[in-house]
């Protein structure tokens, strides 16, 4: 049992896959394609969204700098969030940055008219 650290909603969606992601919004016919729309990658996932995509690459390397390690990755996420209460601060508010931009994008997107032949 920790003693730091809330559960935020951008945190769950990127723990379990369910989120503003290319794949998942596929998966329920939201969205064509499974590609990135902020890097063009494939497939579009939770773990790309956060620890890949170039889209964010400096705020990675900021936190990355700030958090005293060489990269975030899916396998050392957990331990950084439950080192400390910095550590999991600073995570949670790059997933929470990270997410709210794509949510905000996303909603740029759906608002745009698709043009018809």
């Amino acid at each position: 049992s920790r003693k730091f650290g809330e559960v935020t909603y951008h945190l769950t969606q990127v723990l379990s896959g369910h989120g503003c992601f290319a794949a998942y919004l596929n998966r329920f016919g939201i969205q064509e394609s499974i590609v990135c729309e902020q890097c063009g990658a494939a497939p579009d996932d939770a773990e790309h969204g956060v620890f890949y995509c170039d889209a964010w690459a400096n705020w990675r390397r900021m936190a990355c700098i700030e958090l005293g390690i060489t990269e975030l990755t899916p396998d050392n996420l957990v331990d950084i969030m439950m080192s400390s209460a910095d550590g999991w601060a600073m995570v949670s508010d790059l997933i929470g940055r990270i997410m709210s931009t794509r949510e905000s994008e996303e909603r740029i997107r759906q608002r745009i008219p698709v043009d018809t032949p």
